[in-house]
């Protein structure tokens, strides 16, 4: 068709796409320059507000990269087109105003190294009213956005918005060196200086903004107590993936400070095993935080975390193997203390095995006779639900999404779920990176209700929806010939 950008009668074009002598797909899928507010007259202006009123939601809306930084290549605002992922490039920009927070998206403008702006629309984050996870402090001063997307937006003056779906595709820099043509507004990059802030927003439990300055530190010199500062920082915001990997990568790391303090060098070993421990621990990983509590406590014998933290891990592996729980105690702890996350070892019986249904799809079959009264399976789930809602939606998905950035093990057994015939669930997403689309459509699929059988207790705030990655391969039975019970996430 002719370029529409540059014909003046858009109602005829309107009307060709309504009798269908020309498809929406021609135009919706036609990259082009970013539209530039107010347009030339009232009819172009109607053209795009039709454009964006019949556009059916857009694949590249709920894009990924699964690209590192370092095989991406920089690119500007004037090079890019709407309607369009730009593959193999990253967007490097910086917030030019407050972001706002609206249904875990923040919303704000950006502009890029020639001073260009745009409004920039960042899905599936979870913002808290708290310090700990506040708008102002989740962005770092100069970010990228990997592979970026623009679409029309409806109230944008600007006409345009980049739209980024998966939080990790928003990369926050924080080496003067990779920052471009930008300076900070805090140009001190002294590496004492950025570790006492860092400090000082950890105690105030800023985690964000003290992760930032750790960061910036890192960037100037990599030392042990840095590294161990980092990971301190991504343990409180429960990524557990990062808080690990900085954790380990501290052990290797030579200070030059040479043997004459033995004593910080024995302690900061010691911070090492423990964190590695405990995030281990948080990611399920029973028998490797067996082994790091163990190793803690070579180092100290008397550190009284580690060993409780020893205990409560070979507690879980006993239960994964035995399948043996002390119901009394996970009642109690669940319903009448109401701890928030109460974990335990999850165990599958050797009487079932998955198998192949389809070429997409795994079921859950039994291989031998199996008695009354048998325990079949005991879950954690990946996480609980409000009923769908547009609010509860977007929470939904920002919750999967910190959790499955945080737990590459349970990210693994995750996108192995069905989600639908598009998704290939062989296809791998790299540790730490989060596919918002198929986790979207994996949730869509295999969610089911939690069905409360403690009501006599009033549990009020129970959610009533859950997703259990093992009984999400059970298959529907119309004469059910098993039990459920619940304690709050715990099947």
């Amino acid at each position: 068709m002719e370029n529409y950008e540059e014909v003046e009668d858009y109602d005829s074009i309107v009307k060709r796409c309504e009798s269908k002598e020309l498809k929406l797909a021609d135009i919706v899928d036609k990259p082009t320059r970013p539209f530039k507010r107010p347009y030339k007259n009232a009819s172009e202006e109607k053209f795009h507000m039709w454009l964006l009123e019949n556009q059916s939601e857009s694949k590249n809306a709920m894009h990924y990269s699964k690209s590192a930084m370092n095989r991406l290549k920089p690119i500007q605002l004037n090079e890019m087109m709407v309607n369009k992922v730009h593959a193999g490039h990253y967007l490097l920009c910086r917030a030019v105003s407050e972001f706002s927070v609206c249904n875990n998206c923040l919303l704000g403008f950006v502009e890029d190294e020639n001073g260009d702006r745009i409004e920039a629309e960042l899905n599936n984050y979870v913002v808290t009213s708290d310090a700990s996870s506040s708008s102002d402090d989740i962005l770092a001063s100069v970010f990228a956005i990997k592979e970026p997307y623009i679409r029309i937006a409806r109230n944008s003056e600007q006409g345009s918005v980049i739209c980024v779906s998966s939080p990790t595709d928003v990369v926050m820099i924080y080496d003067n060196k990779l920052n471009g043509s930008f300076s900070r507004l805090d140009d001190n990059q002294d590496y004492e200086h950025l570790q006492r802030e860092g400090n000082i927003y950890f105690i105030a439990k800023r985690y964000h903004k003290a992760l930032d300055f750790y960061q910036r530190a890192l960037a100037i010199r990599k030392t042990k107590t840095i590294l161990l500062n980092v990971s301190a920082a991504f343990m409180a915001l429960n990524n557990h993936w990062q808080a690990y990997l900085h954790a380990k990568q501290s052990l290797s790391v030579d200070d030059g400070d040479g043997d004459d303090d033995a004593r910080r060098e024995k302690l900061n070993e010691e911070k090492a095993r423990f964190r590695m421990a405990s995030a281990l621990y948080a990611m399920r990983q029973w028998s490797d935080a067996i082994e790091s509590y163990e190793k803690c406590l070579e180092v100290n014998a008397s550190n009284k975390e580690a060993a409780n933290g020893l205990k409560m891990a070979r507690e879980r592996m006993n239960e994964s193997r035995t399948g043996v729980y002390d119901l009394k105690d996970l009642f109690k702890r669940v319903y009448l203390n109401r701890e928030a996350d109460v974990m335990v070892g999850e165990y599958v019986s050797d009487q079932m095995e998955i198998r192949d249904i389809t070429k997409r799809n795994k079921g859950v079959f039994a291989i031998s006779d199996i008695s009354p009264g048998t325990l079949l399976v005991v879950s954690k789930a990946v996480a609980l639900f409000d009923e769908p809602t547009a609010t509860s939606s977007s929470l939904m998905l920002a919750t999967l999404a910190q959790r499955l950035q945080s737990n590459p093990h349970l990210a693994k057994d995750f996108y192995a779920l069905y989600a639908g015939d598009k998704f290939n669930r062989n296809d791998p997403v790299p540790a730490g990176l989060v596919d918002t689309h198929r986790a979207y459509e994996i949730y869509r699929f295999n969610t089911f209700s939690n069905t409360n059988l403690f009501k006599a207790y009033k549990v009020t705030d129970q959610l009533p929806l859950g997703l259990w990655i093992y009984p999400a391969r059970l298959n529907h039975s119309c004469l059910p010939n098993v039990v459920s019970i619940y304690f709050n996430d715990i099947m």
